[in-house]
This record gives C-alpha cells, sequence and structure tokens, in this order.
C-alpha cells in the first residue's frame, strides 16, 4: 500500500472546488491541474485530511505539499479538519501524534480541529485513556457511559 500524497492533495482541491462552487455558483479551472480537477478560489480555505495510519514521513510531506499548493498565508487562515485515523499500521503513530498536538499549538486557536477515528477509538480503549475511565466516575457509571456509545438493539 502506498501513500499518495499527490492524491491527497487533488482531494483537497476537489472538496475547495464543491464548497466555491456552492457558495458562489462560479466555476473555473485552473492552469496545468492534474486531471482537470477543476479549482476555484473562496473566502475560507477548508483543508480535510484523513487516514495517517502512523506514517509520520508521508504526513510532513503531505503537510509540505499542502503549504506548497495553498502557500504559508493562506494555509495559516485556512481551517483544517484532520478526519481521525492517525495511528495504526504505519511505523510511527506517536510521531504522527506529536507532530499534531504541535501543529494545533503553533497555529491560529480554534483553526485546527481533530476527529477520532475507529482506530484512534481502538489505541485509547487499549491505553485505557477513555472518557468514561477517569476515576471519578463508580465502575458502573463507566460501563454505563460506555453501553451509550453501541449500537441499539433492534
Amino acid at each position: 500500500h502506498t501513500f499518495s500524497c499527490a492524491k491527497q492533495v487533488l482531494y483537497i482541491k476537489a472538496i475547495n472546488h464543491f464548497m466555491s462552487s456552492r457558495k458562489t455558483g462560479d466555476l473555473k479551472m485552473a492552469d496545468g491541474v492534474e486531471d482537470n480537477v477543476p479549482t476555484a478560489i473562496f473566502d475560507e480555505k477548508i483543508v480535510l485530511i484523513g487516514d495517517l495510519h502512523g506514517n509520520l514521513q508521508e504526513t510532513l510531506l503531505l503537510w509540505e505539499r499542502i503549504e506548497d499548493h495553498l502557500g504559508k498565508d493562506v494555509l495559516s487562515e485556512a481551517t483544517v479538519t484532520f478526519l481521525g485515523d492517525y495511528v495504526d499500521k504505519g511505523p510511527d503513530s506517536r510521531g504522527v501524534i506529536d507532530f499534531l498536538v504541535q501543529l494545533q499549538q503553533k497555529r491560529q486557536t480554534g483553526k485546527t480541529h481533530f476527529i477520532c477515528g475507529n482506530r484512534d477509538f481502538g489505541m485509547a480503549c487499549y491505553l485505557g485513556c477513555m472518557p468514561a475511565d477517569d476515576d471519578s466516575s463508580s465502575k458502573d457509571e463507566k460501563v454505563l457511559a460506555l453501553d451509550k456509545t453501541q449500537r441499539p438493539k433492534h
């Protein structure tokens, strides 16, 4: 399985195109865009990144390519949301987590968001650091809290 930074950047272009065309109704093609993926510029950039899977070097390369594509100033103003699955599979899950924490600390407050993926949830369960794992709750309260996260039985 090869991690594709170019593919991730194309997804970002496609999302930007979709969001801007809905907002402005104006579509335009950028010159030299691979596979003629339409892009458009609009007031606020939103960058969505998912499935880093413990691949620190590829994550750093992806961030660099996004920065090159959008420009440092535009990226610093953009809202960036990481869509989960930061850990597992790759060789450096901790490195990815450390990078993301440092990135959020460097960026403007409220411009970087994280969603927990299934692999992150599993890792948190394994490490015993789920929100229901704090010592202020009784064991019964913890079980009830975790039960609320399960699908209802039909």
